[in-house]
C-alpha cells in the first residue's frame, strides 16, 4: 500500500513538473541559483538534463559549465544519479541523498559545517573550505570491504562541542545508512557505553516513532523496521528487511573495550571516544583512535575517520 501511494504521488509530481517544462518565451529568465535548483528538482523527478536545461532556458553546454565550476551542484547531480541507479537495482522507492533525507524526512536540515562532514564521510573534499579549517586526506588507500558505495578508510572529524556532530552523524547518518542498506553492520563505540546506548535509542526512535510515520510509510519494509522476534535490546538491534542470512546485529552500542558480536563490521562510528582533556592535537587522537577501535576484535574495521579540524585547538 505504501509503495502504491508513493507511485501515485510520484506520478502526479512528475506530471505537474512536466507541465512546466515549456516556458513561454516572454517569461523572465531565472537567476543562476534558482535555475540550478530547478534543474536539480527536475532531474530528481525523472527528467533528462536536456529537458531540465530547456525548462530554465539554458543549454547543455551551460550544464557542463555548472558541473565543472560548481562542486556542490556536481555532487548533487551525482547523488541523484546514484539514487536512480539504486532504485533500478533494488526495486525499492528511491532514497534521496543524505542532505535531502535530513531536510525532508527527519526535518533536521544540515548546516554548511555538517555538509562538510558528510562530504568527508562520502570520500569527497569538503565544500566551501575556509582558512580556519584544515582538511588532510590520508595518503593510504583502503579497498571497500562489503559495500562499494561506502567510502573505505578511517576518518577523524575533530570540531568543537556544540556543532551537532552526534545528532547529524552518529544518529541521523547512521539512520540513513540503515535505510540505504538494511544488511549493513554498524558499531557505535563511545568512551562510556551509556552514551552509546543513548545514541542507539535515538536511532530506534527514528525507526519506530509515529513522529516519523510518513518516512516509515515511504521507506520502511512491510511491517516496519522492528524485528518481529522482539530481539531489540538496549545495546543492539537487528532490523526487519535484513536479508543476508546473517544473525549479526544491524547496530550495536559499546563502550571502549566492549566486545563486538558477529562478523566484521562495515562501519565503526566513535563519537566522543576521548575525553576533551585527554586530546591535544590530531596525531595523538588518531593514534589513540586506531588502538581503541580494534580493542576486543584483533583487527581494524572501517571507521568514521581523514580530517576536518578547527585551526585553533578545540579542546
Amino acid at each position: 500500500m505504501a509503495t502504491a501511494s508513493w507511485a501515485v504521488a510520484y506520478t502526479c509530481e512528475v506530471f505537474k513538473l512536466a507541465s512546466n517544462l515549456a516556458r513561454p518565451s516572454g517569461q523572465k529568465k531565472l537567476g543562476i541559483a534558482d535555475a540550478k535548483g530547478k534543474v536539480l528538482e527536475l532531474v530528481r523527478n525523472g527528467h533528462t538534463v536536456a529537458e531540465a536545461m530547456r525548462a530554465v532556458q539554458r543549454t547543455e553546454e551551460t550544464y557542463k559549465s555548472w558541473r565543472k565550476g560548481d562542486t556542490e551542484f556536481r555532487y548533487a547531480i551525482d547523488d541523484i544519479r546514484a539514487v536512480k541507479k539504486e532504485e533500478i537495482e533494488s526495486g525499492r522507492p528511491p532514497l534521496p541523498p543524505f542532505d535531502v533525507f535530513c531536510d525532508e524526512w527527519l526535518k533536521q536540515p544540515l548546516a554548511i559545517h555538517q555538509l562538510r562532514m558528510w562530504d568527508v564521510l562520502e570520500g569527497r573534499e569538503p565544500r566551501e573550505i575556509l582558512p580556519a579549517l584544515r582538511y588532510e586526506p590520508s595518503p593510504l588507500v583502503f579497498e571497500p570491504v562489503n559495500y562499494p558505495d561506502l567510502p573505505a578508510g578511517r576518518v577523524i572529524i575533530n570540531v568543537p562541542p556544540g556543532f551537532a556532530k552526534t545528532t547529524s552523524i552518529s544518529i541521523n547518518w547512521v539512520t540513513y545508512l540503515i535505510h540505504k542498506n538494511p544488511n549493513i553492520k554498524i558499531v557505535i563505540v563511545c568512551k562510556d557505553q551509556t552514551l552509546a546506548k543513548d545514541i542507539l535509542s535515538a536511532v530506534k526512535f527514528r525507526l519506530t516513532s509515529a513522529v516519523y510515520r510518513e518516512m516509515h510509510n515511504r521507506f520502511a519494509p512491510e511491517g516496519g523496521w522492528k524485528d518481529p522476534d522482539n530481539s531489540w535490546a538496549a545495546d543492539r538491534i537487528r532490523v526487519q528487511g535484513k536479508d543476508d542470512g546473517e544473525k549479526d546485529p544491524t547496530l550495536q552500542a559499546l563502550g571502549i573495550g566492549g566486545r563486538i558480536y558477529g562478523a566484521r563490521s562495515d562501519v565503526i562510528e566513535s563519537p566522543l571516544c576521548r575525553h576533551a582533556r585527554a586530546c591535544r592535537g590530531h596525531s595523538r587522537l588518531s593514534c589513540s583512535f586506531s588502538k581503541q577501535s580494534v580493542d576486543g576484535r584483533g583487527k581494524p574495521g572501517r571507521d568514521s575517520g581523514e580530517m576536518v579540524q578547527h585551526d585553533r585547538d578545540p579542546f
